[in-house]
């Protein structure tokens, strides 16, 4: 029987700009002592290729919508194996002009939270305003609790009238105040936190990453979830490189015809079409393999020198950053 705790739920949100190649990356971040229960992933750029075991991180089971459509570049959510049994996904709350994940959590006597990670394409006409504002109505608001996370490709730096009203209609507040998306020549608050109800969030903000382009933002929520469990074992998946034979790989390699990536006019599918290619030949000579393991949080090759590494080029970007 699970025991609970009076802790909060704390949920966040990253534009992560392909999340295949990222998930090591993705895995440290999630896995630090202030754990996040629910992860939103937008710009994931999946498809049907590329399986859940690929994207495995310890403690954490992944839901996710693949791109489907033309603007839509794929949504994600990490939940925290703590209150996997005290959420559900809402795919009746997913229409097709939103390209989102809702999840409800209903933790220990308490109102049940729907929370929604969004990506809003920087393209969308003006009509998505209407979309979004069917959707959160349909999902119940103003009666149910909401937390929506996302990036919305708006700048809340910059005056927004009409999209200032949608959100005073609906009785959202945001919560993010600081830039979330730094480059050489601006600054964009493009990833926003609402929620209908203010009273029940707190710890707001985002902070500085070096594997993509845009922060995390996240918040936490009031209410009763599980506690942690210890000593656990779980099943992990990883590349066998047993038979590994590096010139068979090669070799392969050489004969894998990477030059249709040029057939490509956008960049994201380029990448996408050379990451297809790269691991119809990876899982040929690594397989990837599953086995019960104790609860660790981090994969074995990432010793100390691997860390250290990482955190100066995190050290190097925020340096960067107050140098703009």
């Amino acid at each position: 029987m699970s025991t609970m705790a009076n802790t909060k739920l704390r949920v966040g949100h990253l534009n992560i700009c392909h999340l295949q190649n990222k998930v090591t990356d993705l895995n440290v971040y999630l896995n630090q002592p202030k754990l996040f229960h629910i992860f939103g992933i937008t710009e994931t750029w999946l498809n049907s290729n590329v399986p859940d075991e690929s994207l495995y991180i310890p403690n954490y089971t992944i839901i996710r919508r693949d791109p489907c459509g033309y603007g839509q570049t794929g949504v994600a959510a990490y939940i925290h194996h703590s209150i996997q049994h005290f959420v559900k996904r809402r795919t009746d709350l997913e229409t097709p002009g939103i390209e989102s994940i809702w999840i409800e959590f209903k933790g220990y006597k308490t109102r049940p939270v729907l929370i929604c990670f969004l990506y809003r394409h920087k393209s969308s006409r003006f009509d998505w305003y209407d979309d979004f504002i069917q959707s959160v109505t349909t999902a119940g608001l103003p009666d149910k609790d909401f937390v929506l996370l996302g990036d919305f490709n708006i700048d809340l730096l910059k005056p927004h009238i009409s999209w200032d009203h949608v959100t005073s209609q609906l009785g959202l507040t945001q919560f993010i105040a600081q830039p979330t998306r730094i480059t050489p020549h601006s600054k964009t608050l493009l990833d926003h936190v609402y929620s209908n109800r203010p009273e029940y969030i707190f710890d707001t903000g985002s902070n500085p990453i070096s594997f993509s382009d845009h922060d995390p933002v996240f918040c936490s929520w009031s209410t009763h979830i599980p506690a942690r469990h210890k000593h656990k074992h779980t099943t992990i998946t990883y590349r066998s490189f047993k038979k590994f034979n590096e010139t068979a790989f090669l070799a392969d390699l050489s004969q894998t015809p990477f030059h249709i990536v040029y057939n490509e006019s956008n960049p994201n599918q380029a990448i996408a079409v050379w990451y297809d290619l790269f691991l119809a030949v990876l899982d040929k000579h690594a397989p990837l393999q599953r086995k019960r393991v104790k609860n660790n949080r981090l994969p074995s090759w990432l010793n100390q020198n691997i860390k250290q590494a990482m955190e100066l080029r995190d050290a190097y970007k925020k340096e960067g950053r107050r140098d703009d």
